[in-house]
């Protein structure tokens, strides 16, 4: 499982600081080892015990660390159980726990919430199948009801009835193509002739 990074601030409450005498009367020297020792542990969960160590971490002179790591910066700190050559801090173990918790919890209701979304999204996708899927068998059951005479004709019936109910011709009318088509191949239709089938003569 991937691992989570850990939270990447710690609160400091300012007005309870400078009102607690832990901290107001540290020299400026200690209160900069005291936030600088502050910082690794939060990031690494504890920090040497020896003088060398802390120097290495806060990545300054072994001896300006001396210096300034008095007894009352040391009592911010308490050893890690079980290895007392590293030190922590209880407040931002504290914070640092609390923190966890609260992120732990978001996640689960943020997973939560995203798995009744997609259930929600399931439901209406399974819906929708459904009412094609009904609507499809629908129209196919509409199409095998369909009676006889209320389906589309063929193209046999069509010419039928476009046979049917075509007008019918005067026979003077054949009579006159007869006599037409008899003139393109040589004979003459008078104008007489043509007035007298016009006007059903």
């Amino acid at each position: 499982m991937t691992e989570t990074r850990p939270p990447p601030a710690f609160q400091i409450y300012a007005s309870d600081e400078l009102a607690n005498v832990t901290y107001y009367g540290l020299s400026l020297s200690e209160r900069g080892l005291l936030d600088a020792m502050r910082r690794v542990i939060w990031c690494e969960h504890g920090i040497p015990a020896d003088p060398a160590g802390i120097a290495l971490a806060i990545r300054r002179p072994e001896r300006e660390t001396r210096d300034a790591l008095t007894a009352d910066v040391l009592r911010h700190f308490r050893p890690v159980e079980g290895d007392p050559s590293r030190l922590t801090c209880p407040e931002l173990r504290r914070q640092m726990a609390r923190l966890i918790e609260r992120r732990g919890r978001q996640s689960a209701a943020a997973a939560e919430t995203n798995k009744a979304r997609w259930a929600v999204g399931e439901r209406v996708a399974k819906r929708s199948d459904e009412q094609v899927a009904k609507r499809i068998g629908q129209v196919v059951a509409s199409e095998q009801n369909r009676t006889e005479p209320n389906r589309t004709p063929s193209l046999r019936v069509i010419d039928e009835r476009a046979e049917l109910l075509r007008p019918a011709v005067d026979p003077a009318m054949h009579a006159w193509t007869d006599d037409y088509e008899r003139g393109e191949s040589g004979m003459t239709v008078s104008a007489d002739k043509y007035r007298q089938v016009s006007r059903g003569e």
